[in-house]
């Protein structure tokens, strides 16, 4: 059996936490009939509570707008996207801007590659 990346295990983790959370996932990557991306690209949205961090993911994945505040303590997002004939995908780290979860805080940056 090969040993898991550390990329590998922080995400492994992270889909975990998202489902312990119990918020909506988006995955279209699940279906076993999904091409395996050509790439995949990861964001990690960070900044100071109330802000608008959440919104702006949500309006760019879903085209809606939620009204009311509702605190986020993280939320992790996939999407694939087709662009000229390849397959890209896309994943969002929505991270809490009150950082109640700092050890949470510090599997998303081990996951991504230039900040």
């Amino acid at each position: 059996m090969a040993r898991r990346s550390l990329r590998q295990d922080a995400q492994s983790k992270l889909i975990r936490l998202r489902s312990a959370v119990g918020n909506d996932y988006l995955d279209a990557s699940s279906c076993p009939d999904s091409p395996c991306p050509k790439k995949t690209c990861r964001l990690v949205v960070v900044g100071a509570p109330r802000t608008g961090k959440s919104a702006i993911v949500k309006r760019f994945l879903c085209d809606k707008f939620e009204e009311r505040y509702i605190p986020t303590i993280e939320e992790f997002y996939r999407k694939q996207y087709k662009i000229r004939g390849e397959i890209y995908q896309l994943e969002i780290v929505d991270c809490s801007g009150n950082d109640p979860f700092p050890a949470a805080r510090k599997l998303c940056y081990l996951s991504v590659w230039h900040i």
